[in-house]
């Protein structure tokens, strides 16, 4: 057959598609974290989220799930395994403040983030000495230049959380979004490590050992992983390099232990993988602590950077503004075209934000980063632009566990600031005052409050509530029956947009959440489904799906069980003339289906087989039998004598 040029390009570009989806060395950093929501049969959010080289892992080819573990630290027990899914926008790519040099480099760099929402019984996470949450995946990016076979190498993280019972809505911290960074040989760089930390804990920073896995190029994800936790094993080191010379410096590479700052002066192009570590403290007590692993790139950088931007507000050269809350700030810096623009505040650059202009709304310290745009060159950056807030006028932030509800359910929305009386509108509705409202209803809330003894005009914020109908669920039958050796299918309502999680005994099952609307049930127990819509938590349960023994195969009541005679001799002796199937009047629906070792059907009928076929009896010698059932099935054979 001849192809068509078309066909022929339609089957290559499939071909390399499927060779950039089953790479899997394209990994060079992930963290997690575990949230608090308050939800309908949840009460926590796992988060992961992978940083991917696009050059090694297209987008088209990304994981859409991923399987981390839970286990306690007193024994290593392992408690359940978790599938987190890609989020409903799952893609962000890093921003680089030097884009030109970012693409002579051929840098692209993505965050694919997983999350799944689940309920952990407090009852059943109290051990006091906490939990690890752990992930394991192959493969890292290849050549590394300070690990052996990097491209082959699992990475695996650890997060520590404590007993759930003694510290309700526990919150770890989670890592900001990184920049998209390169380094340049014999420059001083920096990088922000620093996290989100609602509980407002102490934190001390560390430099850590980064973390093989058991996970292997072709199984990249543990999806059985070992019922006790001993441990992820070290990464193995190049020659030369370990945990505390992880990379050629002038300066070594450090971080500051309060603000979680990495510093280096790089002298060697490569790329360095190393491990970020976060303890968290209340009261002096350890709680916990996180970790991110991550791979930074150096290269030999140009030396011809532009000229030095300058910052003005107005059209006012400054350093320092004092603003009320909630105004809108406008910055602006020389209009060169032969400039590229990136903004920044605190560190971190802000994406889109690649003009000589930028309007914000946020307090902190702003700087401008240009380079060429006609080829890579080193950058240059403005000096920094402070926006702070005039004394007595603060923002006022709306704080809420979450944006989507149940119809029925009421969601309670608070301030930031626990003393604030303040003024509460469902859009243009007045409906509270006080330190707190409830929301029942989908719509744009808002809180408003004064300006104090500034000139400071009123403040607000606002967040848009949605509330969903709940998943329609199906009603179980009394009872499914089966056999030992056979299974029973459990179903629900199937409906695109559902999400479900099978349920046996209290134990969620592994691998039925991405659309199963059904379960193969092979034991006894009490099932369970419980149903959310995808990208909305509203939570379902079923009520119980009851599977039991079959009576005629029960093997805890013998005597009601089928028994299955190996001979009989239909020869009109009146003795075993019939193949008498033991309690086969307790099968009601049963139907037996006789054949000869070439497969003709001889035989159908609910009754006992006489041994013959067409009126005739067959010849001595073995015949295969099938029982069926609506509840199970049985093969087996039979021999007849004379």
């Amino acid at each position: 057959m001849k192809l068509r040029p078309r066909y022929l390009f339609l089957l290559l570009c499939n071909f390399l598609l499927s060779l950039t989806q089953a790479r899997a060395d394209h990994i060079f950093g992930e963290d997690m974290a575990i949230l608090p929501v308050n939800k309908a049969n949840v009460n926590y959010l796992l988060v992961l989220n992978l940083y991917v080289d696009e050059n090694l892992r297209a987008i088209v080819g990304r994981e859409q799930e991923q399987i981390i573990q839970i286990y306690r630290k007193s024994d290593g027990r392992l408690m359940t395994q978790v599938a987190v899914r890609a989020y409903a926008i799952p893609i962000s790519h890093l921003v680089f403040k030097n884009q030109k040099c970012a693409e002579s480099f051929n840098l692209k760099q993505y965050r694919i983030r997983f999350e799944r929402e689940v309920f952990l019984d407090p009852n059943n996470y109290n051990d006091s000495q906490g939990y690890f949450l752990v992930h394991d995946r192959c493969c890292r990016v290849k050549d590394i230049s300070n690990m052996i076979n990097s491209g082959k190498a699992a990475v695996s993280t650890i997060l520590e959380f404590p007993p759930l019972k003694q510290n309700p809505a526990y919150s770890s911290t989670e890592f900001e979004f990184p920049n998209g960074e390169y380094l340049c040989i014999n420059q001083p760089f920096q990088m922000s490590f620093m996290v989100r930390n609602p509980k407002k804990k102490d934190l001390v920073f560390s430099l850590t050992q980064p973390l093989g896995g058991y996970s292997v190029d072709g199984a990249p994800n543990i999806n059985t992983p070992p019922s006790t936790f001993r441990g992820q094993p070290a990464i193995a080191w190049s020659a030369g390099f370990s945990l505390s010379d992880p990379m050629p410096a002038s300066k070594p590479l450090s971080i500051n232990s309060k603000t979680g700052m990495v510093s280096v002066t790089p002298t060697k192009e490569g790329s360095y993988v190393f491990s970020v570590l976060v303890e968290e403290f209340e009261n002096g007590v350890r709680t916990g602590s996180n970790m991110r692993d991550y791979n930074l790139i150096v290269k030999n950088c140009p030396d011809n950077p532009p000229s030095e931007p300058v910052i003005t507000y107005q059209g006012n050269v400054t350093k320092e503004l004092e603003v009320c809350a909630g105004a809108v700030v406008g910055l602006e810096t020389t209009n060169n075209s032969a400039w590229n623009f990136q903004w920044q505040n605190n560190g971190i650059n802000i994406p889109g934000a690649n003009t000589n202009q930028i309007s914000v709304r946020d307090t902190g310290t702003f700087a401008v980063i240009v380079s060429l745009k006609s080829n890579c060159s080193e950058e240059s950056s403005s000096e920094k632009f402070k926006i702070k807030l005039i004394s007595g006028s603060t923002p006022v932030n709306i704080i809420t566990n979450t944006k989507e509800a149940c119809d029925g359910q009421s969601v309670k929305l608070e301030t930031d600031d626990p003393d604030l009386i303040a003024d509460w509108y469902l859009g243009t509705q007045f409906i509270a005052n006080g330190k707190e409202a409830f929301a029942t209803q989908t719509g744009d809330y808002i809180v408003r409050k004064g300006g104090g003894h500034t000139n400071c005009p009123v403040t607000e914020d606002r967040v848009t509530l949605t509330f969903y109908p709940p998943p329609l669920l199906g009603i179980p039958d009394v009872v499914y029956l089966f056999c030992p050796d056979g299974s029973v299918l459990l179903e629900t309502i199937n409906e695109n947009d559902y999400r479900y999680q099978w349920f046996k005994d209290g134990n969620a099952l592994p691998g039925t959440d991405a659309g199963r609307f059904r379960y193969e049930a092979k034991e006894e127990g009490n099932y369970v489904v419980m149903v959310d819509r995808a990208g909305v938590t509203c939570s379902v349960v079923s009520e119980a799906f009851t599977v039991k023994y079959d009576p005629p195969c029960d093997p805890s009541n013998p005597e009601n069980m089928l028994h299955f005679p190996d001979i009989f001799t239909p020869n009109n002796d009146g003795r075993n003339d019939v193949w008498e199937i033991i309690n086969y009047h307790k099968c009601t629906d049963c139907v037996l289906l006789i054949f000869d070792n070439w497969g003709n059907k001889l035989f159908e009928s609910s009754s006992f087989w006489d041994g013959k076929f067409n009126g005739k009896v067959v010849p001595a010698g073995r015949y295969n039998f099938i029982l069926q059932s609506g509840k199970f099935g049985r093969r087996g054979s039979v021999t007849v004598l004379y």
